[in-house]
């Protein structure tokens, strides 16, 4: 099996049907059409990733973020990485 199918899910009809982004490891943030309408979310809490990079572009604290959201402050940071180009 080739490295790069590690990332990708299949369902019972042997289509992909998840995608994990590997720029937000350690953070496990998958692509899934049946959550969030296909937007990031993180692995299971389906947080949308988006949600938590606007309120860190806001100024909020990276510590209530996580809290606020149910998700682990290094998720938080691999979020203002990825999607703000910046440590939170």
């Amino acid at each position: 099996m080739q490295e790069y199918l590690t990332y990708v899910g299949f369902g019972a009809d042997d289509y992909p049907n998840r995608l994990a982004l590997r720029p937000f490891e350690p953070a496990k943030v998958v692509l899934d059409p049946y959550r969030a309408s296909g937007q990031p979310v993180f692995g299971g809490s389906g947080v949308k990733v988006a949600n938590v990079a606007a309120m860190l572009k806001a100024g909020e604290d990276p510590d209530v973020v996580a809290e606020e959201h149910g998700v682990g402050t290094d998720a938080v940071r691999a979020a203002a990485r990825v999607l703000l180009g910046r440590a939170a």
